[in-house]
């Protein structure tokens, strides 16, 4: 029984700041044992947890005015991803930079490379503040909250109050959140700004040469859908890191997200206009392979890489399921029900 009151304060208190956060726990257990009769039951308390109603709003009473992009809920969490970013985005925008002057014709002279080091890092941390403060803003301002999702919007119970003790089973691995915006961080960085990096690298009298792997005119045409799903994809990690723990919604946003990058990427890796030619026949001549040859490994490279691709959109969706709670195929017609906000 002092169980379900000490996680509905311990719910009420974790997004208020931490100044307050004593006074309100003491306030709040006050409250609710003034409305509890002598000799409460469990069913009491539940009964009064539910007329106190949903600890997100409560908070919200508890602080008059938003003063904050970000709110206590979810800073320590800003702060995580920030440093992440912090971490990854100086660095490669300064390689890119770097980049840029080994390839010119002309080469560049010693002050050229600090110049674009220091430009590109600069640009990484600008570009990191802004990305990330922006995220977290709109969750901020949606109302996102931990353990929830816009479309998750059943009305709100005692059993939705977190466990005084995590499990395990459910829980979301951050280490694998981290390497997700890492990953996304640094390849959107090289596919927005330095496309002609991903290509077959040479040496020459004159500098270093690039053959691209794509056609960079064709390979524009894709932009405005990776950028989306890059910014999808990391506000769903985001997103992943603040709620801690997978719930069904989120499991099924993840599977959306899933289909999404593996239909971007079919579709792509089968345009045949969007692959280089001259990086096939270079390879050809460097290993002396048939242009016959040549002609086929483009193909059994693409089967393979989309049935890669496939088979972890599969695996990652499986497991976003099977680590979210009562996983029972009967009952989920009353689930979807619950998730779209119908009565139950």
């Amino acid at each position: 029984m002092m169980e379900l009151i000490d996680r509905y304060v311990q719910a009420v208190t974790e997004r208020l700041p931490e100044s307050t956060r004593d006074d309100v726990a003491s306030e709040l257990r006050g409250n609710i044992e003034d409305m509890l009769p002598d000799d409460a039951t469990e069913k009491d308390v539940r009964a009064v947890l539910e007329k106190m109603g949903n600890p997100v709003a409560l908070a919200n009473e508890y602080r008059p005015s938003k003063r904050y992009l970000i709110g206590p809920a979810m800073y320590d969490a800003y702060v995580d991803v920030l440093k992440i970013v912090l971490c990854i985005a100086p660095i490669v925008l300064a390689f890119l930079g770097l980049a840029g002057v080994a390839l010119e014709p002309s080469g560049g002279s010693y002050l050229d490379y600090i110049v674009a080091f220091i430009s590109g890092a600069v640009q990484g941390v600008v570009h990191s503040f802004v990305w990330v403060t922006l995220v977290f803003a709109i969750m901020e301002w949606a109302g996102v909250d931990e353990g929830s999702l816009p479309f998750n919007k059943k009305e709100w119970s005692v059993d939705d109050l977190p466990p005084a003790v995590q499990s395990s089973k459910n829980r979301i691995d951050r280490a694998e959140e981290i390497f997700s915006i890492i990953f996304t961080v640094a390849f959107i960085s090289i596919i927005v700004f330095k496309p002609e990096l991903f290509g077959w690298w040479e040496q020459t009298n004159e500098g270093w040469n690039v053959i691209p792997v794509f056609d960079l005119a064709r390979l524009e045409a894709y932009l405005p859908a990776m950028l989306s799903l890059a910014v999808i994809g990391f506000g769903l990690s985001v997103y992943k890191i603040v709620a801690g723990k997978w719930t069904m919604p989120l499991a099924v946003a993840n599977m959306l997200f899933n289909l999404a990058i593996a239909f971007v990427a079919c579709l792509a890796l089968t345009d045949r206009s969007l692959w280089n030619p001259g990086l096939f026949t270079r390879m050809g001549e460097v290993f002396e392979v048939s242009a016959g040859t040549m002609d086929m490994i483009p193909g059994i490279a693409v089967t393979v890489t989309i049935a890669a691709i496939v088979l972890i959109s599969v695996l990652d969706s499986a497991m976003g399921f099977l680590k979210s709670k009562d996983v029972r195929l009967l009952d989920m017609p009353d689930k979807i029900r619950g998730w779209m906000g119908a009565e139950r």
